[in-house]
């Protein structure tokens, strides 16, 4: 599969969610660095070490527009352009504070209340980048597929490549992979400890952020922040 780019929320480099989240999935995606990860009483280190695996990967972020190839005739200089020219049109959306859910037996960090201009702010960032993407492959559409989406996300996933859009769009920033029910409360009491700092702040969506998969199964990396100071 060739390289991938996704438009992703991500908090400022500077502040401490990001510290906290870098060193929780024991990698900082910007600075493509590995980290040492916390330890927890309760919780085995191999075992932490393989529930935080795939966000590893993937670097700390909530999902915009999902990891994509880019289409025919498009390259990444045509993608940062575009990002761009986003920034300059949308102003920022608040977050507010976030809270630690099980969704789907993953660990994330979500709004407490997801607001209606967050919601349409990641809409507006599905439909402008969505003429650079490749269409799904067939075997990308069957992995989707397996999820057992409801009618309305296969309707999202043919449309835009993702089924998770639009009012489908569930804003989470991912601390783990599936976690088994008996591991579950552990790790959002760990959480809970180890994020209480940034959980009494509140946060706005006021950058985007391109992150790059350079080839299938290599980490992804934060290449690139656009500050949002439009008016629309």
């Amino acid at each position: 599969m060739a390289e991938r780019f996704a438009i992703y929320y991500a908090p400022q480099r500077t502040s401490s969610l990001w510290r906290l989240s870098a060193e929780w999935l024991g990698r900082d995606a910007a600075a493509e660095t590995f980290l040492k990860q916390p330890t927890f009483k309760k919780i085995p280190a191999d075992e932490f070490i393989e529930a935080t695996r795939s966000p590893r990967r993937y670097g700390f972020h909530a999902t915009l527009k999902p990891p994509m190839r880019l289409a025919a005739g498009v390259d990444r200089a045509r993608l940062e352009a575009v990002a761009r020219a986003l920034s300059a049109r949308l102003k920022p959306a608040p977050i507010g504070k976030l809270e630690l859910k099980i969704i789907d037996g993953f660990l994330a960090l979500v709004p407490e209340n997801q607001n209606e201009t967050l919601t349409e702010l990641a809409a507006d960032c599905v439909d402008y980048f969505e003429p650079l993407r490749a269409p799904l492959e067939v075997e990308e559409r069957l992995v989707r597929m397996s999820a057992g989406l409801n009618p309305e996300q296969v309707q999202m996933l043919d449309q835009y490549g993702y089924p998770y859009v639009k009012n489908q769009f569930r804003m989470h920033l991912t601390l783990s992979g599936r976690l088994e029910v008996s591991q579950q409360d552990v790790f959002i009491k760990a959480a809970r400890k180890w994020f209480a700092p940034a959980l009494d702040e509140t946060y706005a969506l006021s950058a985007i952020s391109i992150y790059h998969e350079p080839e299938a199964g290599k980490p992804f990396v934060r290449i690139g922040d656009y500050q949002l100071f439009g008016d629309a």
